[in-house]
């Protein structure tokens, strides 16, 4: 299989509402402030949970980042070719 002749498309999702796109953003401030938070009370206290649950926090929260797309029908549209180089 030669990559080169594969084509390559953008794909651009778009939401179904403005609320979606508002509980997505609401959703992953919330997780970031909790977060941060937690990575703050751990500097005063030096527990190694706070720092445990601030990183297991973040890591979940940089997962759900990947969703973008509420599950049913999604308007998708493709955009121009993407030229890889593979070497």
């Amino acid at each position: 299989m030669q990559l080169e002749t594969l084509s390559c498309y953008k794909m651009r999702l778009h939401p179904k509402s403005f609320g979606h796109s508002f509980k997505l953003s609401l959703g992953y401030l919330f997780g970031l402030v909790l977060s941060v938070f937690f990575f703050m009370s751990y500097v005063p206290t030096q527990n190694v949970f706070l720092l445990f649950v601030a990183s297991l926090l973040l890591f979940i929260l940089l997962i759900f980042s990947l969703y973008s797309a509420e599950e049913g029908t999604t308007t998708v549209t493709f955009r121009k070719k993407v030229t890889k180089k593979v070497s």
